[in-house]
C-alpha cells in the first residue's frame, strides 16, 4: 500500500498542488471553478485511499481533465 502511494505521488505530484482559480480580472472564483475544485479535492482524497495502480492512474487522469477544464474557463488567467 505504501508503495502505491509513493508511486502515485511520483507520477501525479504535479496535480496535488493547490492553485486557486483567479481570473485576471481579480474577481473571486466563479461557481464552475468552485465545483471543479470540489471534484478535484474529492478525487485527491479518493486517490489517497486507493491501493490499485490502475484506479490510481485513472483518478490522476480525471484530476488532469478537471484541471484542464478549469484552464479552459479562464484562458487569460496567469499561471
Amino acid at each position: 500500500m505504501v508503495f502505491l502511494r509513493l508511486l502515485f505521488l511520483e507520477r501525479y505530484d504535479h496535480l496535488l498542488i493547490e492553485e486557486p482559480c483567479r481570473p485576471a480580472t481579480g474577481r473571486p472564483m466563479c461557481e464552475k471553478c468552485i465545483d471543479l475544485d470540489q471534484k478535484i479535492e474529492r478525487y485527491r482524497e479518493m486517490a489517497s485511499r486507493v491501493n490499485d495502480a490502475i484506479a490510481t492512474r485513472g483518478i490522476g487522469e480525471l484530476i488532469a481533465e478537471l484541471i484542464a477544464k478549469k484552464a479552459e474557463l479562464h484562458p487569460d488567467q496567469e499561471e
